[in-house]
């Protein structure tokens, strides 16, 4: 056949996607949020600080957490009191409420008083109705929480049954307004705290005094109004966390903060530094976008020239292709009608192949047929059939007549076989021409592709640059500059302020420290707190109130004394071995003790003698225990046991050691004892191998006597065996050689002679194979002469029948047989031609091997005919059937290399279609590339590179999965009846924690188990109870310590199904219990059976006494009565 086809490549346009260049953007977020961001951040940074050191840094204060505040309300509570590190914004999401600052702001607090909102401020709710009152009972804001300003619409106010008021609030002309209303919207505030303008932060103004009140701005024509209101269609955000203010245009000048306490400046020292910080980054952003603006017009300017240069080069391009493009259908025309000419010119050539096989194999049928009918005719000599020998003149002249037809068959299929070589070679010269125009034309194709996607490339970054407008942003630039240094001037003015309230706030904090002191007097507290008030300074201050905690140390020392006597003693009290009067001996010296460090002596001394008592009680212990494992060990003889026993109880043993050591040693006696029946049984076995000689057995003997343990026994057993297998194979190996030399035994009665020795188990039995071959070589011998002619006879059927000799070959080996005068001549002639035989056969083969070889090299459907020509060529000129077999090998590899590249493209090009995430113009693009790679590796790195766009794709595309689940998972988790409010929240925070689809499930999954655990809390103690009255009375193979660690373990569990798993695990143990209580009993059962059949079997006991017997091993329920019986049925037998 002629070489595979090569399809030609398809072109297609080259859609390469533009990589899009984005600027950074600043993004307007709803004013009010951006306000309110920065009011809760500052109360966390540094809001309702507590005073508990000498200055009340902002950086160590902590807030509490909105669970810690939940755990705060009970169910039927309607008020909470705000305590140190309480926030708004937490004490908000405890309650449920988006906004509670807006009840505040509703009820004339300006931005900035929430900073200072004091420890003992309470908010109380009536339904949705929530008021904030002062630590003096003043109402400072109250209004009605709406379903919109709930951070959880579906959840009531506090937690509470319901959002119904019980009391009726009178509505005010505000509230009608929906002044009191809270709301998302928040566009209350007043426009004096926040400006109307795009900074939306509110700023300090350095230049009043911090005693005047900031007015209101009414003038709305300020260019602080410039900016838009938020669009009322846009949903209202609903951050569980404060939001970042967004960049400011016109920032105002700071004003000067109006709270006078110490904690208010430290609020407003860390409010104006977070400010600060937000100032400077947003003059960092607006620099770079100042200095990306100014150099992305020199990049335009670039950039357009760029895009004129591609495009002037495109036209020149797309000529190029089209030309080579003609040029590669030409190519493919020739090939094609080259391909047709190869195909008819095989055709002829298989046609002559058939008709000279045909004749080949009727050949050779009529070969075999005259070689088994000469053979026939041979050994019958005269006696030979006249139809026989007919015959085989027949089959000698039908050979002579197809010999003659197979001349001209054979020069019409030799021309025609070089008629397809041509035909090949044409064809590949034309395949080579297509392939070249193919790729020229591809290279071309690709040419235009790059330079479209370039063009593309290039227009879409001018696209992406857009025009700027520079001045407006170098004015942004300097406004934020003059805002930065206002702010500075504020932080220093405030910083000023706080050093002078800080002693106060230091002898607010000693007093407080000193009432704190639990172990000084009521005067002492009051003497110190007196230093405190007439102290000058901070230093002063922090003395005196160590000198208040030394004292309180020392009255601290003498209580922990006392208690630490009667700790003491309790524990003296409690050791279980010390008589009544040695305790009260050690409790009297504690008593008489004045410092701690003397107590622990005596308790050690107490603890010591208890131990010394204890001991004595565990040595009689340990003495019995040992005279009782004594009496265990089965290897002993009664005397032994008895010295054991006697030296354990005796007065010189002393200790649990050497209890232990005269055990040990009795162990050691036992094994000493065990191993010498051990030994006594290895001996047996040795002495029973027969193939040892009795110096061998006597010397394992003597190395049985001298192993130490039964491992050492084993070994030598094991090799004494080996041995013995060894003087086995040495014997037969001895007597085949001395049946070489045993002339007068024919071929066949070596072989047979050593077949019996093969067979043979002992070396007696080799040696009794050589006796009987040796007078069988004696007896031949004898027969010489008769002998002789059988062996010629044989002979000369075996060379009759060796279809590899040639005529001249046979004969001259039929003549050696004849004239031989003895059997060595024979059996050498017959050897002879036996190795003649094979190897005319080798030839014979390889010529064999040599056509079939050649027959599947043409047969290979993706090499090229040039390729198979090489391959052919090499096979005839091989000298082995191995080579030519490797040769074929070769071959093959190179066709299915071929083949598995072609494989490889047409699953790539499944694979690129089965990323569902590429576009069609993608798999088209990468299915162009596949077709056009030359090796499996560059398959494999166009398919890498499909699959990585495919996976950019799909990530984009799981992002918004994994949001859609997220979603979707808090509704699931809100909708689960048996969590808590705070374990609904966890879940929920760990679901907008999760990065996968899988772990948003795997969380659910969690929620779902945890809702379901909750439920089975309900009726737990009564099933717990039921549980362990079940293992206690239906589990009766259960162990005391079993049992009571399976109660324990009910009395832990947590859920139903643990309970269950607990229960199952303590059926498991009942069985296994079970089943290791009853092994050896019916272990020893079936001993007794196998006894009494052997018995039975035997005839030592009749019918009548094996039912008897049986009936009562069958009954038995103990081993004492299995051995019982195994004894009578003995007795029986005796007797």
């Amino acid at each position: 056949m002629g070489g595979k086809v090569k399809m030609k490549k398809k072109y297609f346009a080259h859609a390469l996607g533009s990589e899009k260049k984005y600027r950074a953007k600043m993004v307007k977020a709803k004013k009010q949020w951006l306000v309110y961001g920065l009011v809760f951040g500052s109360l966390i940074l540094g809001g309702l600080l507590t005073t508990n050191g000498i200055k009340a840094e902002a950086a160590t204060w902590a807030p509490n957490s909105s669970e810690e505040i939940a755990s705060r309300i009970s169910e039927g509570q309607k008020t909470i009191t705000m305590q140190t590190g309480d926030t708004v914004w937490n004490i908000g999401v405890a309650l449920n409420i988006k906004n509670p600052m807006q009840l505040l702001f509703d009820n004339g607090y300006k931005d900035g008083e929430q900073y200072t909102l004091p420890v003992g401020t309470v908010i109380s709710w009536d339904g949705n109705h929530v008021t904030i009152t002062d630590s003096k009972g003043k109402v400072i804001g109250s209004g009605t929480v709406t379903d919109d300003n709930k951070l959880d619409p579906n959840k009531t106010v506090a937690n509470q049954i319901s959002d119904e008021p019980a009391n009726n609030y009178i509505e005010t002309n505000d509230e009608k307004n929906g002044s009191n209303v809270i709301n998302s919207s928040n566009e209350k505030i007043s426009s004096g705290t926040i400006s109307n303008n795009t900074s939306n932060n509110k700023v300090i103004n350095t230049e009043n005094s911090p005693s005047n009140e900031q007015k209101p701005d009414t003038n709305t024509d300020n260019k602080e109004n410039t900016s838009s209101k938020p669009n009322e269609n846009e949903s209202k955000p609903t951050p569980e966390k404060p939001v970042d203010p967004e960049e400011p245009q016109n920032p105002t000048d700071p004003e000067n903060p109006t709270d006078p306490t110490l904690e208010g400046l430290y609020s407003q020292l860390e409010a104006a530094k977070t400010k600060l910080a937000e100032l400077e980054q947003e003059l960092a952003q607006a620099e770079i976008d100042l200095e990306n603006a100014q150099g992305s017009q020199s990049e335009l300017a670039i950039l357009q020239e760029h895009l004129a240069d591609w495009s002037g080069k495109l036209p020149a391009a797309k000529d190029e292709f089209s030309s080579k493009d003609a040029l590669a259908k030409e190519a493919e025309a020739k090939y094609q009608a080259a391909v047709q000419e190869t195909s008819d010119a095989i055709g002829v050539r298989d046609e002559a192949f058939a008709q000279v096989e045909e004749l080949n194999t009727k050949q050779a049928a009529l070969t075999d047929e005259w070689t088994t009918l000469k053979a026939i005719i041979d050994n019958a000599g005269e006696n030979a059939t006249p139809a026989d020998v007919a015959r085989l003149a027949e089959i000698e002249a039908e050979t002579t007549a197809i010999d003659q037809q197979l001349v001209p068959l054979e020069a019409a299929l030799n021309e025609a076989q070089a008629t397809v070589d041509a035909k090949n070679q044409a064809e590949e010269v034309a395949m080579n021409e297509m392939n070249q125009r193919n790729e020229e034309s591809a290279d071309a194709e690709n040419r235009v592709n790059r330079i479209e996607a370039e063009i593309a490339s290039i227009q879409a970054q001018i696209d992406a640059i857009g025009d700027a407008d520079i001045p407006a942003l170098e004015q942004k630039v300097e406004d934020l500059k003059q805002a930065i240094a206002k702010q500075k001037e504020l932080i220093k003015e405030l910083e000023a302020k706080i050093a002078v309230k800080e002693l106060e706030v230091a002898k607010t904090q000693a007093i407080k420290t000193i009432n704190g002191l639990g172990y000084l007097t009521n005067a002492e507290k009051s003497n110190y707190i007196s230093q405190v008030n007439n102290a000058g300074n901070k230093d002063t201050v922090a003395d005196i109130v160590s000198e208040a905690k030394a004292k309180n140390e020392t009255n601290k020392y003498t209580q922990e004394l006392t208690k630490l006597k009667q700790d003491v003693i309790k524990q003296i009290q409690s050791l279980q071995y010390l008589t009544s009067s040695q305790q009260q001996g050690y409790v009297n010296q504690i008593n008489a003790v004045t410092e701690k460090e003397a107590v622990q002596p005596i308790v050690d001394a107490a603890i010591q003698k208890n131990n010394e008592n204890k001991a004595t009680q565990e040595l009689k212990k340990a003495k019995e225990d040992a005279i009782s494992e004594v009496n265990t060990m089965k290897f002993l003889s009664k005397d032994e046991k008895e010295a054991y026993i006697g030296l354990i109880s005796g007065k010189y043993t002393t200790t649990i050691e050497r209890v232990e050591q005269l055990l040990n040693m009795a162990h050691g006696h036992n094994d000493a004892n065990e191993l010498r029946q051990y030994k006594a049984k290895a001996k047996t076995k040795i002495n029973a191998l027969k193939n040892l000689s009795e110096v061998e057995k006597t010397n394992y003997g003597e190395q049985l006597d001298s192993a130490s343990d039964e491992k050492e026994v084993d070994l030598i057993v094991s090799q004494a065996k080996s041995q013995d297998k060894q003087n086995l194979i040495e014997a037969k190996t001895d007597v085949k050689a001395s049946l070489k030399e045993l002339e007068w035994l024919s071929i066949e009665e070596v072989t047979n002679f050593t077949k019996q020795i093969d067979n043979q188990t002992t070396t007696v039995g080799v040696s009794n194979v050589l006796s009987k071959a040796q007078k069988q070589n004696v007896l031949n011998e004898e027969n010489a002469a008769k002998l002789l002619a059988q062996v010629k006879k044989d002979a000369t059927t075996e060379i009759s029948n060796m279809k590899y000799l040639t005529a001249e070959q046979t004969t001259s080996y039929l003549d050696a047989v004849d004239n031989a005068t003895n059997l060595k001549e024979v059996n050498n002639t017959l050897t002879e031609a036996r190795q003649t035989n094979s190897a005319a056969e080798a030839v014979a083969k390889l010529k064999e091997e040599k056509e079939n070889g050649i027959t599947t090299v043409n047969s290979l459907q993706n090499v090229s005919s040039h390729a198979k020509q090489g391959y052919v060529t090499r096979i005839n000129n091989e000298k082995t059937v191995e080579a030519v077999k490797a040769i074929v090998t070769e071959a093959k590899a190179a066709d299915a290399a071929i083949k598995e590249l072609n494989t490889a493209k047409e699953t790539s090009k499944a694979t690129v279609n089965g990323l569902q995430y590429l576009t069609s113009a993608q798999k088209t693009h990468y299915n162009s590339l596949i077709n056009s790679a030359g090796t499996i590796k560059e398959v494999t790195n166009i398919v890498n590179e499909a699959k990585k766009i495919n996976t950019d794709a799909k990530t984009l595309a799981e992002a918004k999965t994994l949001a859609e689940a997220k979603t979707k998972a808090k509704q699931t988790v809100d909708g689960l009846k048996n969590l808590s409010a705070s374990e609904k929240q966890t879940f929920k925070n760990k679901v907008d924690a999760a990065t996968t689809v899988v772990a948003v499930n795997k969380i659910v999954s969690d929620a779902k188990a945890q809702d379901q655990e909750n439920a089975e809390q309900d009726g737990l103690d009564e099933y717990k109870e039921a549980a362990k009255w079940k293992v206690f009375m239906e589990y009766a193979y259960l162990t005391n310590a079993q049992n009571d660690a399976f109660q324990v373990r009910i009395d832990k569990a947590t859920t139903k199904s643990q309970v269950d798993a607990i229960v199952k695990e303590a059926k498991t143990q009942n069985d296994k219990n079970q089943q290791e209580i009853n092994k050896p009993i019916e272990d020893k059962r079936k001993e007794a059976q196998a006894l009494l059949k052997k018995y039975w079997e035997q005839g030592k006991i009749n019918g009548l006494a094996y039912g008897a017997f049986l009936n009562a091993v069958n009954q038995a329920s103990s081993i004492e009565d299995l051995e019982n019986i195994i004894q009578m049925i003995h007795d029986e037998v005796n007797n």
